[in-house]
C-alpha cells in the first residue's frame, strides 16, 4: 500500500538530529530514517511524518532557520 509522507532531508547528521530533538520537544510526531531511495540528499538521515503535519514542521524550521539546513519535500512510499 503506498501512503503519501512528509520527508525532511539534512546537510548533516547534526541537523537531523538536532531537528528530531526539536520536534520532540514541539511534541511533533515523526521518525528518523535512511533517506528514501526515490530521493538523493545530504547526510543521507531523513525524518518522516504525517503530511497533515506540514505546517507545524515549515514553523519550526523557519524558527530554527539559523541552525539547520534542511529541505521538505512529499514523497509517495
Amino acid at each position: 500500500m503506498v501512503k503519501e509522507w512528509l520527508i525532511v532531508t539534512f546537510e548533516t547528521e547534526y541537523d537531523a538530529l538536532h531537528f528530531s530533538n526539536l520536534c520532540k520537544q514541539a511534541k511533533l510526531e515523526g521518525r528518523l530514517m535512511p533517506i528514501p531511495r526515490k530521493l538523493s540528499a545530504g547526510c543521507g538521515i531523513s525524518w518522516r511524518a504525517e503530511p497533515n503535519l506540514e505546517s507545524a514542521i515549515q514553523v519550526l524550521i523557519q524558527q530554527h532557520s539559523a541552525d539547520l539546513s534542511c529541505e521538505v519535500v512529499k514523497i509517495n512510499l
